[in-house]
């Protein structure tokens, strides 16, 4: 019976930490930390005022993400065990966002011009988005690594 328990603790501490497939997780938080004011900042430089309603909400979701970002990494981080289910409510929170913002897009731009639609889509990447959601959230809910390093 013992040889049973250490067996599995041994199998068990091969899983902790942030290592494996997590490593993209790590890398991609560490990065929109560091893109994301950029990409604020930008928005604010370059903001059209013949499309302000749709600037302006474009900067409100960003900024509001990417304080949502910080939570997330800080949870990540830190090995809480609400950090898996924060990553798969940002995933989540992303796409709507995407989905809103290209809607509120087509109404304000307008969606008759090929040109605009595809700028929409390209800046409102819901596609790319859905795919990667469609391979974490899973990994996140069933993954052995996840489940033996987030436990504080």
């Amino acid at each position: 019976m013992e040889t049973d328990n250490s067996a599995n603790a041994v199998v068990q501490q091969k899983f902790i930490g942030i290592k494996g497939w997590l490593i993209l997780p790590a890398i991609g938080l560490v990065l929109s930390l560091i893109i994301g004011p950029i990409g604020l900042i930008a928005g604010l430089a370059n903001m059209n005022t013949e499309y302000a309603a749709y600037s302006a909400s474009a900067i409100l979701v960003n900024a509001g993400l990417y304080i949502y970002i910080w939570v997330t990494a800080i949870r990540f981080f830190k090995k809480r065990a609400d950090a898996p289910q924060t990553i798969i409510h940002l995933i989540i929170i992303r796409i709507i966002a995407s989905v809103v913002l290209f809607v509120l897009g087509l109404v304000v731009v307008g969606g008759d011009d090929a040109l605009t639609i595809v700028v929409l889509l390209r800046s409102n990447n819901f596609v790319a988005q859905g795919i990667a959601a469609a391979i974490w959230i899973p990994y996140f809910k069933v993954s052995k690594r996840v489940k033996a390093t987030f436990v504080n």
